[in-house]
Formats: C-alpha cells, structure tokens, sequence
C-alpha cells in the first residue's frame, strides 16, 4: 500500500466519524444514523483488517478465536448475567445470534487488533503488553457504554453498567490480547493505532456533547 493510499484510508475514517458525530447529534437526523451504527461497525472490521500486512493461517485464527470468544462471553452474559451483569440488546445493531448481534463479535476482533497495536507499540514484554492492551479495551467500553445506552444500542437494569462489567470485560480481554500478540506478534498496520484513538475520541466528543446539549 502506498502512502496515499494509507492517507485516504485514514481521511475516510476520520470523515466517517465526524458525520457520524454530526449525525448522531442533531435531532432531526438521530433516527436516520442510529441503524447505521452497525453498518459502520462491520465498515471498521473490513477497513483494518483488509490492511494486515500479513494473511495466513494465524492470521485466520486470531480472527476466528477472538470472534468466537467475544460473541460466546456476550451470548453467556446476556443469557445469565454472570459475566458482565443484567444488560440485553436491543434490535439495533442488526442480526442476532441468541439475541447478542452478531456485529459485535467483529467488535471484538477490530478493538482486540487494534487495542493489541497500540501496546505492542508501548513495551516489547509479552505480560506487559497484553495486560496494558486489555485496559486499553476497558478504557474503549468505559467511553463507549454511556453512547450505546443513550442511543439504545442496549440497556442494563440498573440503568448503568455495574463494576462487574469492567472486570467481566477485563477477563475476556485478557484472553484476546494473549491470542493476540502470540498469534500476530508482528504485525504491521497503517490504520491500526490512529482507529484506536479515532473510536476513543469519536466516544468522548459524544459524551462531551450530550452532557452540553441536556
């Protein structure tokens, strides 16, 4: 991939998100862009991960394993409310499996992916990285639970998400970084790190308007 190339890649991500940010926030147009929300979900799995710079079979069960992890703890929390708490989803964010969409499942992949490049970045060791790269995925869910309750993407019953969410989300991070970063120990990414921080401010700059539009 040439340098423009990674360049319009990240443009298009940027100006995605900043419609999206525009969209989202100005009454008129909120219906319109809330069933979008999973169609740029599934535009982010693509994006990334079409520019890995290595496909193989490692490649595929990282994908693979991690989907099935994310899609499996959700089906299990929302069923039992043992790993995160009593939330349920709503039928916003397109096809289900079990009633937990199956875009979430990508979710999982983009942010464990992206989550991991960013602490690779940080320190070489193995234990540092993965642990650092799944309070980089709380820190994600932390800015992203008050957008998905605010646009109905799914609720909890006590209305906010408990502390047992993070830990719950801590764990199963645990476990997708270590697939990771022994699966992909190498990777290179243009776009990888700046999405991580794009979603994060995306996430922030909603909080930040919806506290100074009430």
């Amino acid at each position: 991939m040439t340098k423009l190339q990674e360049r319009a890649a990240i443009y298009v991500l940027i100006l995605l998100h900043v419609v999206g940010l525009i969209g989202l926030n100005i009454p008129r147009f909120e219906s319109d862009f809330v069933p979008l929300i999973w169609v740029n979900l599934v535009f982010l799995f693509c994006i990334v991960l079409s520019l890995h710079s290595k496909w193989n079979p490692a490649f595929g069960y990282f994908v693979g394993g991690v989907f099935l992890l994310g899609l499996g703890v959700e089906i299990i929390g929302v069923r039992t409310h043992a790993i995160f708490g009593a939330y349920a989803y709503s039928d916003n964010l397109g096809l289900s499996i079990m009633t937990v969409p199956i875009v979430i499942g990508l979710n999982w992949v983009t942010l464990t992916y992206c989550a991991g490049f960013v602490a690779r970045k940080v320190d070489p060791g193995l234990g540092f990285r993965v642990v650092s790269g799944a309070l980089l995925m709380v820190g994600m869910d932390a800015l992203l639970e008050p957008f998905a309750i605010r646009f109905d993407l799914w609720q909890w019953a006590g209305g906010h998400p408990p502390l047992r969410n993070y830990a719950g989300w801590f764990a199963t991070a645990l476990i997708a970084q270590l697939a990771y970063h022994l699966l992909l120990p190498k990777t290179l990414n243009p776009v990888a790190t700046r999405t991580y921080f794009i979603l994060a401010l995306f996430f922030a700059a909603n909080l930040a308007l919806d506290r100074w539009l009430v």
